[in-house]
């Protein structure tokens, strides 16, 4: 192979990379703009304030709900790339830690979408 040959394949190959890169990152964006769009519905939820016990235990059941349905969108998101581990982390937190402990992260992740 000629030298011009090589040159044109591995630029061809770049290319090609930064292309494929771009669409992931993409997809990964709206993942993340509707995985936030659960996690500020749950933060909402969960702030509500309640006139009963029962109300107040029925909104932070709706909330964990709405957290959960986030996770496997971040998750996803996070194998995408790499900038949306710590939300994908937060989120599967949710089940063993208490949402009112997880929200200041939450909130700090899912700014701007």
């Amino acid at each position: 192979m000629n030298i011009r040959r090589i040159f044109f394949l591995l630029f061809s190959i770049a290319i090609l990379s930064l292309a494929l890169n771009s669409c992931s990152s993409q997809n990964a964006s709206n993942l993340v703009r509707t995985a936030c769009t659960y996690v500020n519905e749950s933060i909402s939820t969960y702030n509500q304030s309640a006139s009963t016990q029962a109300q107040k235990a029925q909104n932070i059941n709706k909330a964990r709900i709405e957290l959960r349905k986030a996770l496997p969108l971040a998750s996803i998101a996070a194998g995408e790339d790499p900038q949306y581990q710590a939300l994908q982390a937060t989120l599967s937190e949710s089940s063993r830690v208490p949402e009112g402990d997880l929200i200041h992260a939450l909130k700090l992740q899912c700014a701007g979408y």
